[in-house]
Order: C-alpha cells, then structure tokens, then sequence
C-alpha cells in the first residue's frame, strides 16, 4: 500500500486556508483523508490550542509559546500524521505547527537561530508532499476575521504583529528581506512541492485553483 500524502495549508489569520482545508478534506473524502487543525489535532493538541490561542487570564511569553506549539506538533506527528499516512490516506493540514511557528515567531522577534534548533527536533519527520501558501491582503484578512464570533488572543495583537507574519509567507513566493531570508529557507525546505495561492480572489475561483494542482498531483480527481 503507497503511503498517503501530507497537504498543507498556510497563511495568516483570516487567509480562507481553514475553509479551503475543509473543503478538500470532503472532496478528497473522509473515508481516503483527516483533516488536521494544528493546534489542536490531538487531545493534548486541544488542550494547547485553547491555552494558547483562548486563555486570556493566562500570559505566555513569546517563546514558551513556540515551545508549546513544538508540543503540539510532535503529538501531531506521532499520533496523527505518521499513523495515517502508512494507513494509505492523506493528511490534510490547516496550518503546520513548524512553518506557522517560523512567521509567527517572526512576527514576534524569535531569533533564527531558535527557529533552527526547535527544527533539529523533527528532523525525520514526513516532509509536506504539497504546500498552499495563500496569500491575502490585511483589508481581506480583516474581512473574513469579522465574520467569526469572536477574536483569538493571536488576532488580539493587532495587525503589526500579523503583518509581520504575512511578511514571511509572502517573501516565500519572492525576494525576501534580509531579516527574513532564513526564516524563508526553512519553510521552503519542509516541502517537495509550493504553490501560492491568490486568497484576493473569490471563494469559488480558489477551490479551482487548489482542485488543479491537487488533480495534476494524481491525488484527487474533479
């Protein structure tokens, strides 16, 4: 049986990856697909992503707080990701722990050293067969933000710190600033295969987009 493959999609807060990963999770089917929300794909993933993204009573500095996502991603990675793959299904992605990790610490002024050495911890690990970076503007990004219930801690921080983090995904599809350049590297480096996806453009006009690279990989068909 051919191992399933990892798909990935990523962007900041407000990109539209979240309903696109949904969507193909069910055109791909349930029965060949997971659809993975990161954090928070297992128990303990759950209990993270409500600390961090949720507990507003509870402060966490910028590091612990990559620290806790490193948390959540290898027992993603143990018990989700690897099991599901050998089973021959895909594994389909709403954000990754890692590359979120690299723009979000970005954002946030984690050096790239500390980036690099919380990498180290997962070499081995599966490499991404296929990641959807969207690309959106803040004016987009704060639109489809309005429509949720409510705001989490991350989109709390306002749109400095969530234009630092699009910076990064953005320098992946073109010259990256200087600061950024090794923050790119890494994240490219964790896939076989990027496409950049145009989050502007219409709901419909981005499932196309998405469909056609994942037919053209053999995973899906139309």
């Amino acid at each position: 049986m051919a191992d399933g493959k990892v798909i990935v999609f990523e962007g900041v807060d407000g990109s539209g990856k979240s309903t696109i990963a949904q969507f193909v999770h069910k055109h791909i089917g349930e029965d060949k697909s997971v659809l993975a929300r990161n954090p928070g794909s297992t128990l303990l993933g759950q209990e993270l992503r409500n600390l961090i993204k949720h507990r507003k009573d509870i402060e966490i500095d910028k590091f612990t707080e990559q620290l806790l996502f490193m948390a959540d991603h290898s027992a993603f990675i143990n018990g989700v990701m690897i099991p599901t793959i050998k089973a021959g299904k895909h594994v389909i992605c709403d954000r990754h722990d890692l590359i979120g990790n690299i723009a979000y610490g970005y954002a946030g002024g984690l050096s790239k050293t500390k980036t690099y050495n919380m990498r180290r911890l997962f070499w081995g690990a599966p490499l991404i067969d296929l990641l959807f970076i969207f690309h959106c503007s803040r004016e987009s990004s704060e639109a489809r933000a309005k429509n949720r219930n409510k705001q989490c801690k991350v989109e709390a921080r306002g749109n400095v710190y969530l234009d630092g983090a699009r910076r990064v995904y953005e320098a992946t599809a073109g010259d990256a600033p200087k600061d950024a350049e090794a923050m790119v590297e890494e994240i490219l480096f964790m896939a076989r295969t990027t496409v950049h996806v145009d989050a502007n453009k219409s709901l419909d006009e981005v499932k196309e987009d998405v469909l056609h690279h994942l037919v053209e990989m053999g995973i899906t068909s139309l």
